[in-house]
């Protein structure tokens, strides 16, 4: 009588875990279905914007200035658009890496000059330290990773705080660090801020919104370059992201 009791529970457990297993999969499928509906929304306006500011720079009568932020306007749209071609892409298999010879330098001054205009709007100084090293890399999606974490240093720090970047080459690998004097990231959210529409997500200092998407696809392209990502708080406050790549 005992064995059938154990056994009737056993089963009755195991029908629990298949159901909440099913469920759990179509709450996946939803938010996928949903991510990708809003990721081809975003398409036609991020297009519009683009194909805007590339007809105003044909007109040569606008000053340095405005022709400089126009090109800034055309370029940040033309990068959003990837970024969505990986939203929509993001469940997909991975696809082939389409890597190219790259100046790490170059690129990490390039995103510290596209986002000091948000750490300005909160009086933050983003300083970068590093040299040339050259690798292959993605490089539009290694822009993403790097653009991502300087993003979330702006985003989490509070005003009239500093934020460095940094490069550091090693002989067979190159680690790549951004450090900010933030709110940091506390213990019960460590282990769940790489995952996938995640709940670790909270409000920036200025109460900018955060989404869960930002480091779970740094983590996909990270690791499809053969590196690692991961952070550490600091000893006083705020947190350094870490991403380390192959030389070769």
């Amino acid at each position: 009588m005992q064995l059938k009791e154990l056994n009737k529970k056993i089963s009755d457990e195991n029908v629990q875990k298949q159901t909440t297993l099913l469920a759990l999969e179509q709450s996946q499928a939803e938010n996928t279905k949903m991510l990708q509906i809003v990721a081809h929304d975003l398409r036609t306006p991020i297009s519009g914007i683009t194909a805007l500011a590339d007809l105003m720079l044909d007109d040569q009568n606008r000053t340095n200035d405005d022709l400089m932020m126009l090109e800034l306007i055309k370029t940040n749209g033309q990068n959003s658009l990837h970024l969505v071609t990986d939203l929509l892409k993001v469940h997909a298999q991975t696809e082939a890496l389409e890597k190219e010879t790259t100046d790490l330098y170059l690129m990490l001054k390039y995103c510290v000059e596209q986002l000091s205009f948000k750490a300005e709007a909160k009086q933050q100084k983003i300083k970068l330290q590093a040299n040339s090293v050259i690798v292959s890399v993605s490089r539009q999606k290694m822009w993403r990773v790097v653009s991502n974490l300087i993003a979330n240093a702006v985003k989490f720090s509070p005003t009239d705080t500093g934020i460095v970047v940094k490069m550091e080459e090693k002989s067979q690998t190159v680690l790549i660090s951004v450090k900010d004097d933030g709110i940091g990231i506390p213990p019960d959210m460590k282990d769940r801020i790489f995952e996938m529409f995640t709940d670790a997500k909270r409000s920036g200092t200025a109460g900018e919104q955060a989404f869960g998407l930002g480091l779970a696809i740094s983590k996909q392209i990270v690791e499809a370059h053969g590196g690692k990502i991961w952070f550490e708080n600091n000893k006083n406050n705020g947190t350094t992201f870490f991403v380390e790549l192959p030389k070769a």
